[in-house]
């Protein structure tokens, strides 16, 4: 009776084998197919190369998380790269819609989502608001904001491209400085800053 029952258990275990090791292909074949879809491995190391995020904490509890992109104009080539390849651009840049998001001539930009536990508190692009942003360059100089636009109703541009955003929780915001702020034309200067900071929780993102 005891080897009847241990074979039973071997054969059990067998079986459960067999069969984890057919969903594992499964899994990886499914993942195969996604990865085909999927950003290219050159663009997601630029947008990890040029994107920050932190999370804010008070007494265990999260205030905040914010996470930030500098659409400098090397992770701006990357970008645009991987929009052509996806979008089959032709060389004379016909054949897609024009960025949703891509950065403006002229001026130092980022893609800036904040997540807060009341989302109704996250009003950074409204007059008054209790938040504050701000960019301090290589040199030190301080520069507060030409444009804070809040990008609602966002489609695959920003949720595809910034994988990070959720619009769910948080709240996706395009945040504009002085052109100056990236030093002259050629490379990006940094260190540079972004300041986040309110009431609720203060962040800062540096690229260096």
């Amino acid at each position: 009776m005891q080897r009847r029952h241990n074979n039973t258990i071997i054969i059990a275990v067998l079986l459960a084998t067999v069969f984890l090791l057919a969903g594992c292909a499964v899994v990886r074949e499914y993942a195969e197919l996604f990865r085909e879809r999927s950003l290219s491995a050159e663009y997601m190391n630029a947008l990890d190369e040029w994107t920050r995020k932190k999370t804010i904490y008070s007494e265990l509890e999260t205030r905040a998380k914010v996470a930030a992109t500098y659409k400098s104009r090397e992770f701006m080539r990357a970008w645009t790269a991987e929009h052509e390849r996806i979008y089959l651009v032709d060389s004379d840049g016909s054949g897609a819609p024009a960025p949703a998001v891509e950065a403006t001539a002229g001026t130092t930009e980022f893609l800036l989502y904040v997540y807060a536990p009341d989302r109704d508190a996250i009003d950074l692009a409204r007059s008054g608001s209790a938040w504050k942003v701000a960019l301090i360059d290589a040199g030190g100089a301080a520069y507060d904001p030409l444009e804070i636009r809040e990008l609602q109703d966002v489609g695959p541009l920003v949720t595809e491209f910034y994988p990070y955003v959720n619009p769910s929780y948080g709240k996706i915001y395009l945040v504009k400085f002085d052109g100056e702020a990236a030093g002259a034309a050629g490379e990006t200067e940094l260190p540079v800053t972004l300041v986040i900071t309110s009431v609720l929780a203060r962040a800062e993102l540096v690229w260096e």
